[in-house]
């Protein structure tokens, strides 16, 4: 989810937010469906079904009319850039065969160390 923002956009050089936008229609556009009609859009959603469905980089144009005289227009374009969001993961059952492998392998190495331990000064293992 993100945010899209037209206040620092600007129609005949005055901000958006600082005009009065009742005479004006605003429409945000994505390869020419309009996505909202605010000057600020929340919480638009990405994914499968959206706009926004795969990661990569969109195009978004704000497109702003006076409604008086619709030949005086303006438009903005944005580049949104959509990223995967959240890490691969490794399923349970093998994240817990790993942790296994790896307690087996220390339990294994403290054993063996205990077992034979470094004894003298040639530092070589004795076994009994």
């Amino acid at each position: 989810m993100f945010v899209l923002n037209g206040c620092a956009s600007t129609f005949d050089s005055v901000y958006l937010c600082g005009l009065d936008l009742t005479n004006f229609s605003v429409a945000w556009l994505v390869d020419g469906q309009v996505i909202g009609t605010n000057i600020q859009l929340s919480d638009v959603a990405t994914g499968p079904g959206t706009p926004f469905a795969a990661t990569g980089n969109y195009d978004v144009l704000l497109s702003i009319d006076w409604r008086a005289d619709p030949s005086v227009s303006d438009t903005d374009t944005a580049v949104v850039t959509v990223r995967a969001s959240k890490p691969v993961s490794i399923s349970e059952p093998a994240a817990i065969f790993l942790y296994g492998v790896g307690l087996l392998a220390i339990g294994v190495i403290g054993w063996r160390r205990r077992a034979h331990p470094i004894r003298g000064p040639d530092k070589k293992r004795r076994r009994s």
